[in-house]
Parts: C-alpha cells; structure tokens; sequence
C-alpha cells in the first residue's frame, strides 16, 4: 500500500506504515529526514511569528521518546530489561545504520524525532527563546517515560518544576492597580 501511494503522489511523510516496515535502509530514512524537517521547521517558524506578532512568549521543550515498548513489543527486549535513555537509544540506532546499513521499520520515529529537536535547538537559540531539556530530566529515570512518549505523574511533576521558574520568569507583571 505505501508503495502504491508513493508511486502516486511521490515520497509522503509516513507515521502509521512505520511500525509495518520491515526495515529503513540509510536512504529512506534520509528522505523521511528531510521531508519531517521541511514540514517542521516551516509550522515552527509560522508559530514563532504568529506569537512574535502578538507579543506572546514561547517555551521550547526537547520532548524524548522511546522505542522500548515497541522492542517489548516485538520480543527484542523483556519488560525486565533495563530501560535506555533516549540519547542512547539513538547512538545504538547510529550504529545499527552504520555497521547493517537498515533499521527496524519501527525505530524510524526515534530517529527522525532526534532530527527534529536539533530544529527546536536551532530556533529556541535563533529567537533567543528560553528552552527546557526533558531529554535530560527524563534520562535521570528513563523508566518515567510511561509509553513511547507520554511521561508519568513523576517525570510530569520534574517537568512542572524545571517549566515553573521559565514560566514564571516570562510572566509580565499587571500595570499597577489592576490586582
């Protein structure tokens, strides 16, 4: 089926065929590289103007996420396997492309997204706009990573409390009198 769509309307992002690819060789990953990149920085780009616009300030957040339920998933790990932080889950996908020249089908997403933070990097720092690193925070205790992307109640309060202060510091006080 995606080949079919493929033939037809050319190389098209793909989300819900990653987890039936077989494998990703080094030059379908590098088109869905830059077809993810292109669409991304452009919504990002028109986010920062609408809210540059309107004087609204913007927070980025480098967001992880895992592939490790979908290795449990796929009998490559047991639930009782330590879990990986979302750094070393992309160095071992490096080497998988390195030394095989493929990847899972399912890995794909991880390793995209690694592509895509290096956008919010790049225009966190081009706007001067502040940044919150949960790769990090998440990486102290990878096991608060609840599913491939969603966080648990404690890596949601670590979060919370490294947002707190940005946020805060971002508040513009109210003119005198308006209380």
């Amino acid at each position: 089926m995606r080949k079919v769509v493929n033939s037809v309307v050319g190389p098209v992002l793909f989300g819900q065929w990653t987890d039936y690819l077989p494998k990703m060789d080094a030059a379908a990953l590098a088109r869905q590289v830059a077809l993810h990149e292109a669409r991304t920085r452009g919504n990002l780009e028109r986010i920062v103007a609408l809210a540059r616009e309107r004087s609204i300030p913007i927070v980025f957040i480098r967001q992880p996420l895992t592939y490790w339920f979908d290795r449990v998933k796929w009998g490559l790990a047991k639930e009782s396997d330590p879990r990986t932080t979302y750094e070393q889950e992309y160095g071992a996908l490096e080497d998988e492309l390195a030394s095989t020249g493929h990847i899972q089908g399912f890995e794909a997403s991880l390793f995209i997204h690694h592509h895509l933070i290096a956008i919010v990097d790049e225009l966190a720092a081009k706007y001067g706009y502040p940044k919150v690193d949960n790769i990090a925070l998440v990486a102290e205790q990878p096991e608060t990573l609840g599913s491939w992307v969603h966080l648990t109640h404690e890596a949601n309060e670590r979060l919370a409390r490294a947002l707190a202060p940005v946020v805060l510091s971002l508040a513009q006080p109210s003119p005198a009198g308006d209380q």
